[in-house]
């Protein structure tokens, strides 16, 4: 899942899969950045994985701004995902 800007690394301690990270993902003929960051949730025996882009996810909301006008780059950053989960399979 995306690491949204809302999603706090320290509290929930988040760190880096190396062995995954450091790769770019072309979008439109554009290289983007890609961390993945991984949690654990004990009591349910579950690991998160996030895909953390600062220009993409980082915005303290997820699809919209204060004024709930869509955020004009909602097209891209869900290609980033998509393109990324299907790189996966």
């Amino acid at each position: 899942m995306p690491r949204f800007g809302v999603i706090n690394e320290r509290r929930h301690r988040l760190h880096e899969v190396v062995r995954l990270s450091g790769i770019n993902v072309t979008v439109d003929n554009d290289d983007m950045p890609l961390q993945i960051k991984v949690a654990s949730l004990p009591s349910a025996r579950l690991q998160v994985y996030f895909l953390e882009n600062e220009e993409l996810f980082k915005r303290k909301t997820l699809l919209h701004d204060e004024e709930d006008s869509w955020f004009a780059d909602n097209d891209l950053r869900t290609v980033f995902l998509c393109k990324r989960r299907i790189r996966n399979c």
